[in-house]
């Protein structure tokens, strides 16, 4: 059962939805990565599944990229015009809040490059990462309202989905959370 969860960060309307990323209606879709930008894990695994191995042969040309940086290849056969990956971490898989928040702010700003109006982002933290949901969860709405209310965008549009309960629990308590401190 989806659900949505909705607030205004600055011109963007940024929701938290239970659901599949990989099912949503979008221009973007941002792809946690490591820095070597493969797609041999996780969701990113689930993206090339979907969308076909060009996608990660065109983002491997692009790399190494720095962690905290994101690039911009083509989404292969999924329905978004445009797969953006946001390196979290190096090859040991471990991040931080600081890296969770430079990577989804450099996503946010690519797709602004690229007058993305709609993307859509998964949780870009797991728990092998070394963070918890909670501290992922804050990173991210972190970016996402230093990027909305620093920026003039195309971008109209935000979804974070994610597939289990807690996750969508966390993400909206701290969307709500950052929607005040913004009001």
């Amino acid at each position: 059962m989806e659900r949505t969860w909705q607030r205004k960060i600055g011109t963007v309307t940024v929701r938290v939805v239970k659901g599949d990323p990989l099912e949503r209606q979008a221009d973007a879709l941002i792809i946690p990565s490591t820095n070597l930008l493969r797609m041999d894990e996780g969701f990113a695994r689930d993206v090339k599944r979907a969308g076909g191995e060009e996608i990660e042969r065109e983002a491997r040309e692009l790399s190494p990229i720095s962690v905290g940086a994101a690039v911009v290849t083509g989404a292969g056969r999924l329905p978004y015009r445009m797969a953006v990956h946001a390196a979290a971490c190096g090859q040991d898989g471990r991040t931080s809040e600081d890296r969770t928040r430079m990577c989804v702010f450099n996503a946010l700003k690519r797709c602004g490059d690229h007058d993305v109006s709609v993307a859509v982002m998964p949780l870009m933290a797991d728990t092998g990462s070394g963070m918890t949901l909670g501290a992922c969860a804050k990173a991210m709405f972190t970016a996402v309202s230093d990027f909305c209310c620093e920026h003039q965008t195309a971008l109209r549009e935000l979804e974070i989905v994610v597939a289990e309960d807690d996750a969508y629990r966390v993400l909206a308590e701290e969307l709500d959370d950052i929607a005040r401190k913004e009001a």
